[in-house]
C-alpha cells in the first residue's frame, strides 16, 4: 500500500533498476541516473531506518502476488459444486476462492526474502511502542496486498464476460480495500513514515 501522490516514480524506477543487467556508473557530471546509481542511493538511504527496505519488499512483491481469482474461475469452481436448489451454488464457490486467495496471499507473503529483517524491526518498534507484536506479521501481509480481492480495487463487481462494471462490492461494501487487521493503525501509520523518509532520502541522493 503505497502512497505515490508525493513524488511519484521512485518505485516504478527501482523496480526496472532490481530487474537490469547493465550495473555500470556514469560518474560525469550532469550523466543521466542509471539503475546502479538508483539502487546504490536506496541502499545507503536506508542507514537506521527501514524506509527503502519496504519498498523493496513491495518490488519483491510484486513479482511474488498471486493472481486474483476471476468471476469466469468463480464459476468453473461452481460448476464443480453440488448445486444448490438446482442452480450452481456461486456463493459457496466464490467464498472458497476467496479464502483459498488469502491463504496463497499470506503463504506468499511470508516467503518473501525481504521480510525476516524488516519484521524484526517492526516487531521491536510495536513493543516498544506497547503495540502487540502478533499484528505485526498480518498487518506487513496487509500493507502488501491492501485491495479488496473480490472486485479488485474497483468497488463494485465485474459483470461476468463483459468490462461494465455491477452492483456495489458486497465484500468490501466500496471502499475498494480489505478490511486491516485490528489495531494496525498504529503501525501502518509507521510503515508509511518509513517509506516517506527512505524516499526523500533516496531523491537527495539521486540529485545533482
Amino acid at each position: 500500500m503505497l502512497d505515490n501522490t508525493d513524488r511519484p516514480g521512485l518505485e516504478e524506477r527501482y523496480e526496472v533498476a532490481t530487474a537490469t543487467s547493465d550495473l555500470g556508473m556514469d560518474t560525469r557530471d550532469g550523466a543521466p541516473r542509471k539503475a546502479a546509481d538508483i539502487l546504490a542511493a536506496a541502499a545507503l538511504s536506508d542507514e537506521g531506518g527501514i524506509g527503502t527496505s519496504l519498498l523493496r519488499l513491495h518490488t519483491e512483491w510484486t513479482r511474488a502476488a498471486p493472481r486474483r481469482f476471476t468471476e469466469e474461475m468463480v464459476s468453473a469452481h461452481a460448476a464443480r459444486l453440488p448445486a444448490r436448489q438446482g442452480r450452481p451454488d456461486i456463493k459457496r464457490a466464490r467464498t472458497e476462492l476467496l479464502f483459498a486467495h488469502a491463504g496463497a496471499v499470506r503463504l506468499a507473503a511470508e516467503r518473501l526474502h525481504g521480510r525476516a529483517r524488516i519484521m524484526e524491526r517492526l516487531t521491536e518498534w510495536a513493543v516498544l511502542h506497547a503495540i502487540d507484536p502478533a499484528i505485526v506479521g498480518p498487518t506487513l501481509t496487509y500493507w502488501l496486498s491492501p485491495t479488496c480481492p473480490m472486485c479488485d480495487g474497483h468497488g463494485k463487481r465485474r459483470i461476468e464476460g463483459t468490462p461494465v462494471l455491477g452492483a456495489i462490492c458486497n465484500h468490501c461494501h466500496g471502499s475498494r480495500m480489505r478490511i486491516a487487521p485490528d489495531g494496525s493503525g498504529k503501525l501502518l501509520q509507521y510503515i508509511a513514515d518509513c517509506i516517506a523518509v527512505g524516499r526523500s532520502k533516496t531523491y537527495k541522493r539521486l540529485s545533482p
